[in-house]
């Protein structure tokens, strides 16, 4: 008698960690879903985010190139306009002054 009530007790165990776990489950189950979503809408947005800084990265680094070719063209325009300037200077030291401004 005693050995069906053990196994009686170990089976009213079973049943209730069975019982247990299944709850557990329940429970868990939208959570980890939840997660799971939250999780991918995360990484969307990471990766929105990442492209996006990409795109500002390109457009800084083409707009940095843009003001350097800025910067050559009016070194360049300086020079032709010292160039002009000192040929000036020399030619009305020798009485001859003639200076001409305009495209060359």
């Amino acid at each position: 008698m005693d050995m069906l009530r053990e196994q009686n007790s170990d089976g009213k165990a079973a049943l209730q960690v069975c019982h247990f776990s299944f709850t557990l489950h329940q429970l868990l189950f939208p959570a980890c879903s939840y997660l799971q979503k939250r999780t991918r809408a995360m990484a969307d947005q990471i990766e929105t985010l990442r492209d996006q800084y990409d795109a500002l990265d390109r457009r800084k680094k083409t707009e940095a190139q843009g003001y350097q070719a800025d910067v050559k063209l009016l070194q360049q325009k300086i020079k032709q306009v010292e160039m002009k300037l000192v040929s000036a200077a020399v030619a009305k030291s020798k009485g001859n002054f003639v200076f001409k401004f305009g495209h060359q």
